[in-house]
């Protein structure tokens, strides 16, 4: 049995152990037992339990104890297995624990190469000699965004709509005549039973704000069956006027023609006919190039290429663009705005790259197709073609045959509308 006792008695420390940064000083003595006894302690004293015969067993005699000083230092070289160097000269550390790791993380940190194009590096200074010119490669980036916003003073680049001042936006209409809105309504559900009364007063007023009626011919709209997404479109074709007439092809020559299709709110639509175009894209300007969008040159669309010889919508493009679409978020807004654009350039396709670097190349190529399926054409060489107000059609064809409705039928049509419940206890009983 050995036992580390310390030993409060004397002054000298006979161990100074250094760990590291921590400095240990123990004195400490090792009890051991001595197996020789002396002859008081030759007799066993009774332990009080009884024998078999009703004697006492006797207790063995506790040896002495001899305190023999054991250097830790040696104790730990066996353990461990590490011999542990002794430094008498070293002094105790007055650093705090939390110190010690704190030198690691910094020295840690250190070991790690700043890596190139990050803020550090950038600002980062460093002394050039004489003779020598700085390479700074974040420059020439900054250079490249304030030449590139520079492109909203291009000669042929239409205003976005927050470039505009309140002065400078068209003002809708805010009333109209309770006998011709009467009369406007009865024409609409005239054009076909089907248009809702929601969506018929939606397109009457639209019309009635932006000054269209009571002039327009409500006669010549018409619903337009979209099947692949199951919805109707009550397409309102914009009349010859000037503000709607085609503008001069991209490049002064028509070479390709697109029928385009562009989703937007029921106010944007009230401005977007007033003034007869589809402003580009909205974009935010800052002062600081590096914090400032990139000007935008055309809106998004989807978009379809047509015959050169079309000068109206084509209706199978109609009806494809305007079904299509629908499968698109731009698509689901309330508004559709046709369009055609002419140009003499091919399209851009781009395979790669965001919204900004397609916006760039419409102000050279005059339509460009993006990575997600839209088309971005020109702005001053688009002109407006129709309206069109989409719904749900929720009703049964015509040639659809009525079957009664069994609350007890049981055929295997039921199968898809069964319960939940039911349809995970066969998937548990499987």
């Amino acid at each position: 049995m050995i036992t580390l006792v310390m030993d409060h008695t004397t002054s000298q420390l006979p161990s100074n152990l250094h760990l590291g940064n921590i400095n240990i000083k123990i004195n400490l003595t090792m009890t051991t037992t001595n197996p020789t006894t002396g002859p008081m302690t030759n007799r066993p004293r009774p332990s009080g339990n009884p024998g078999v015969n009703g004697k006492t067993i006797p207790r063995l005699p506790r040896p002495p104890t001899i305190h023999t000083p054991v250097r830790l230092d040696r104790l730990l070289q066996a353990h461990f297995k590490n011999p542990i160097h002794s430094d008498p000269s070293s002094k105790p550390s007055s650093k705090p624990l939390t110190a010690f790791s704190s030198d690691y993380t910094s020295h840690r940190h250190n070991h790690h190469p700043r890596r190139s194009g990050s803020v550090q590096s950038r600002g980062s200074t460093t002394t050039v000699p004489p003779g020598h010119v700085p390479i700074n490669l974040q420059d020439g980036s900054r250079e490249e965004w304030a030449r590139h916003v520079r492109a909203m003073h291009h000669p042929d680049r239409m205003r976005a709509a927050t470039e505009l001042s309140a002065d400078e936006r068209p003002k809708p209409s805010m009333s109209m005549e309770q006998e011709e809105y009467d009369v406007a309504m009865e024409q609409l559900h005239q054009v076909d039973q089907r248009i809702p009364g929601d969506i018929a007063k939606k397109a009457v007023q639209l019309f009635f704000s932006t000054g269209l009626l009571p002039d327009y011919d409500l006669s010549t709209c018409h619903v337009r069956e979209l099947p692949q997404t199951n919805m109707l479109a009550l397409v309102m074709p914009l009349p010859d006027i000037s503000r709607f007439q085609m503008p001069p092809p991209f490049g002064d020559q028509q070479s390709h023609t697109w029928a385009l299709c562009h989703g937007t709110t029921i106010h944007t639509s009230q401005l977007i006919l007033m003034e007869g175009k589809i402003r580009p894209a909205n974009w935010s300007f800052h002062s600081d190039p590096q914090r400032c969008h990139l000007p935008t040159f055309g809106a998004f669309y989807i978009g379809r290429q047509v015959s050169n010889a079309d000068k109206t919508f084509p209706s199978w493009a109609e009806q494809e663009l305007l079904d299509s679409m629908e499968k698109k978020g731009k698509g689901q807004q309330e508004i559709t705005v046709g369009a055609m654009y002419r140009g003499s350039r091919d399209h851009l396709a781009l395979k790669a790259g965001g919204n900004e670097k397609g916006q760039l190349n419409v102000a050279e190529k005059g339509i460009v197709t993006t990575p997600e399926k839209y088309t971005i054409a020109h702005s001053n060489h688009v002109g407006l073609k129709f309206i069109a107000l989409k719904w749900a059609d929720l009703k049964s064809s015509k040639s659809s045959t009525k079957r009664t409705i069994d609350l007890h039928d049981t055929d295997s049509e039921e199968v898809n509308y069964r319960p939940n419940e039911e349809r995970h206890s066969d998937r548990r009983r499987g």
